[in-house]
């Protein structure tokens, strides 16, 4: 019971932590490639309205501003940043294979899943809000491949994990 109960405060706090590292990686890309003046994070859930009056449910939220114009390609980076702190996950919850069976192994495989569930959520695209959505108009692609990539990454790294993870428990 106390296992289980730790566990979830660990999904819980978790959470939390891959929404900052969400909103962070995309604030630090734009960053990196404009001269953002200004920038704000909220990392939790809430309803947002677009300027055209749409409301939006968004699990967390960024915000900057910048001076100059940003091209295509910037705008696609900016949108798709999250990805590179998913990926590492996914590749660091590799390590589990040699990791021997305990609580700390199991917070670690929880962490890692964390940045998975980052990647896989934001593969989804369900609004004209989703980083996925407004990356692949930048790119001019379709967003079901990128949406693609980013299950295929997520599946893949996590499922044979998941599946042999339930040991611990």
């Amino acid at each position: 019971m106390l296992l289980m109960l730790g566990l979830l405060v660990a999904i819980i706090v978790t959470f939390f932590v891959w929404s900052v590292i969400h909103e962070l990686a995309h604030v630090l890309m734009a960053k990196l490639l404009t001269d953002v003046t200004d920038w704000k994070i909220k990392p939790y859930p809430q309803m947002v309205e677009t300027n055209d009056g749409k409301r939006y449910f968004v699990w967390a939220l960024s915000m900057w501003t910048y001076k100059g114009e940003v091209t295509d390609r910037q705008t696609a980076a900016i949108y798709l940043a999250p990805r590179i702190p998913d990926v590492v996950a996914a590749g660091l919850l590799q390590l589990y294979w040699i990791m021997p069976p305990s609580v700390w192994t199991l917070l670690f495989v929880v962490f890692c899943i964390g940045g998975i569930v980052d990647l896989a959520v934001g593969s989804a695209g369900r609004s004209d809000l989703a980083d996925v959505t407004k990356a692949s108009k930048a790119l001019g692609m379709p967003q079901w491949i990128l949406s693609a990539i980013g299950w295929v990454i997520a599946l893949a790294a996590s499922l044979p994990v998941l599946i042999s993870a339930m040991k611990l428990l």
